[in-house]
């Protein structure tokens, strides 16, 4: 490109070559002219741009862009162009936040990026110099199936419908029109749009759902009375930790996990090494171990009313054990563990929340609750809001663990290579008094994290003052029952020995009777002292005291637990005895050697005053025949055949 030197402002010459631009360079240097060059790339088949190509959408002649305008136009997808045409024909005006939330208002697009790909074909087509025609080909495609933009007309018929259809309490008036489940509800949809003339494509099932999970993610436990009924909704609420409490003791949980450190066993059970097995059954004795705790907090005070610390897993009697102290306010143990701050006078509360463990749900369980008059309600696991409440202790607990030597840390990264196990140096026993405290000392008597300014306890006493409590103190008959019928049970039947339980035969002088007719009963133990046993009959209700023998050596109470090492151990006694005692085979044969030695250690009969040495006769000398064997010459020998 070259430039004539001239003052004034003027259009510059501009020449295109490619033959010879030096050529041209050095004749406009010559006369003095101001020279600009500009470099296009090479345009090359393989290299050429994708504007460069023909946009083949934009040589459709005008029958092909008739024919599908009036396809486009049935769908809804067409429905709502044709609003926004009239109202954003000109793709130059900005699209404001102000602008695109009139458009998507008035138009009844649900998403901001469809109005700018909207645009975006607005420019690709030419507009505002182009027609409606013009622009359908840069947004409809025949072979794509479009994306579902529901309408207004068909939001406002989804919400009709789920007010009308689906979310209806079973047995109201409406009940009769009331869908079974979401199919259901999306075939009434359909049907709806089709009496109104809705275009298709009508909403899917995909969208009838989420319109469905949005109420229930808006508040689960409105959306479950209105669809299930008010008793599903508590239930759910009670799940979810978002019923409306109002009374001290309206709802207590039980809620149980492994302590995030090691301890040494106190003694008073043994682990010992088993040969023909793998992994943690394999620990010696003196090895240390991880303890599970077991809490009983009530929920609108946030107090933790009962804390036990179990060597193994928490199994079923813990449960009932500690769910027998709340009620009878025995509350001693904790004083012996060291707490200060004891929990207020407590009872049989209305509603006991807990998870799906095989140690809270149990037939035991719901035994307790038929006898005491409680309500059961369990957690589902598939909950957000996995008891968050109880689970506030059981955080705090893990927390104050991490900072004593032997705590197993959050993760395996911040563990590093620390031995937990080898460091433990807390006793099981320290360690019981010191989550009691922590449960006790600590955590009731921080603030509430809902009454702002008020302690835990103070929360409990206040409400105390105002006579909301819902515990009910035991009458006789449940006092009974609690101290004698609140453990675990399993049925048993009657026979000519006893009841056999648990490798131990149970018998009594009021069994004979049931014995005769082989009655089906149920046995109640206690892990803790298994020397008796109530026996007790389902249909007439009676129950009756079993005892069994035990080892003459055993005095006092002995746990199940104490009295299966114990004759573990005396196996192994027995079988150190056993061995050490000579077997038949060996007394036989140690018979017999003492017979072969008396034998020969006895000197010989003798007759006639000579022995028998003596009497018999001597044997006659042998003659001896010497041979010698002389080598023969082989040269000199006779021929064969010949003496």
């Amino acid at each position: 490109m070259a430039t004539p030197p001239d003052d004034h402002h003027h259009t510059p010459e501009v020449i295109h070559t490619s033959d010879d631009p030096g050529r041209l360079i050095n004749d406009a240097l010559a006369h003095g002219a101001e020279v600009h060059i500009v470099i296009h790339p090479a345009a090359t088949t393989s290299g050429a741009k994708a504007e460069d190509k023909p946009d083949p959408r934009a040589e459709l002649s005008t029958g092909q862009k008739v024919a599908l305008t009036n396809a486009f136009l049935k769908t809804g997808q067409g429905e709502r162009t044709v609003k926004l045409y009239r109202l954003y024909p000109d793709p130059s005006v900005p699209l404001t936040r102000a602008r695109v939330a009139e458009l998507l208002e008035r138009t009844g697009y649900t998403s901001p990026d469809s109005l700018f790909r909207f645009r975006r074909a607005l420019k690709t087509a030419g507009a505002p110099t182009c027609t409606f025609q013009d622009v359908v080909p840069y947004l409809y495609h025949p072979g794509r199936h479009p994306g579902r933009q529901l309408s207004d007309t068909a939001h406002r018929l989804i919400e009709r419908l789920l007010d009308e259809r689906y979310f209806v309490p079973p047995g109201s008036r409406k009940s009769s029109y009331r869908c079974k489940d979401v199919a259901d509800l999306v075939k009434c949809v359909r049907e709806e749009c089709q009496k109104r003339g809705l275009l298709k494509p009508w909403p899917s099932r995909n969208a009838v759902a989420a319109r469905v999970q949005a109420r229930y993610d808006a508040n689960p436990v409105r959306a479950t009375e209105l669809r299930d009924g008010r008793g599903a909704a508590d239930h759910l609420a009670a799940r979810q930790g978002r019923l409306p409490l109002t009374h001290f003791g309206e709802v207590i949980a039980l809620d149980a996990t492994p302590v995030d450190l090691f301890v040494h066993l106190d003694g008073s059970v043994e682990l010992r090494k088993v040969k023909h097995s793998r992994g943690k059954a394999q620990r010696p004795a003196d090895s240390a171990i991880r303890a599970h705790l077991l809490q009983i907090s009530e929920q609108i005070s946030g107090l933790v009313l009962y804390a036990a610390v179990c060597k193994g897993a928490v199994a079923q009697h813990n449960a009932l054990d500690a769910l027998q102290h709340v009620m009878l306010n025995a509350f001693d143990r904790l004083a012996e563990l060291g707490a200060r701050n004891l929990p207020p006078r407590c009872g049989i509360p209305h509603l006991v929340r807990y998870d799906r463990g095989s140690e809270f749900f149990n037939k035991a369980m719901e035994r307790a609750a038929r006898e005491l008059g409680f309500t059961l309600l369990p957690r589902a696991k598939w909950s957000r809001h996995h008891g968050g409440l109880e689970e506030r202790h059981l955080g705090l607990v893990n927390h104050q663990t991490h900072n004593l030597r032997g705590t197993t840390f959050s993760s395996v990264a911040e563990r590093g290579s620390y031995n937990a196990q080898k460091a433990a140096t807390l006793l099981l026993d320290e360690l019981t008094r010191f989550l009691v405290q922590v449960a006790c000392d600590q955590h009731n008597m921080d603030s509430h994290p809902f009454y702002v300014g008020e302690r835990r306890i103070d929360v409990a006493l206040r409400l105390i003052e105002e006579g909301k409590v819902m515990f009910r103190e035991p009458d006789a008959v449940q006092r009974a029952f609690l101290k004698e019928q609140m453990y675990p049970f399993r049925a048993a039947t009657c026979q000519r020995d006893g009841i056999y339980f648990e490798g131990l035969v149970y018998t009594s002088p009021d069994l004979d009777r049931w014995i005769e007719r082989r009655t089906k009963v149920l046995v109640l133990s206690d892990p803790e002292d298994i020397r008796t046993v109530r026996v007790l009959h389902e249909e007439t209700g009676e129950v009756v005291v079993a005892g069994t023998r035990l080892p003459l050596n055993l005095d006092g109470p002995v746990s199940r637990r104490e009295f299966k090492d114990y004759m573990a151990a005396a196996r192994e006694r027995c079988q150190d005895i056993r061995d050490s005692r000579p077997t038949g085979y060996e007394l036989v044969c140690r018979i017999a050697d003492d017979r072969e030695r008396a034998r020969h250690a006895a000197p010989r009969k003798r007759h006639g005053g000579r022995s028998l040495k003596e009497q018999r006769p001597a044997k006659p000398a042998e003659a001896s025949v010497t041979i010698k064997a002389t080598p023969v010459d082989k040269r000199h020998a006779p021929p064969k055949g010949e003496n």
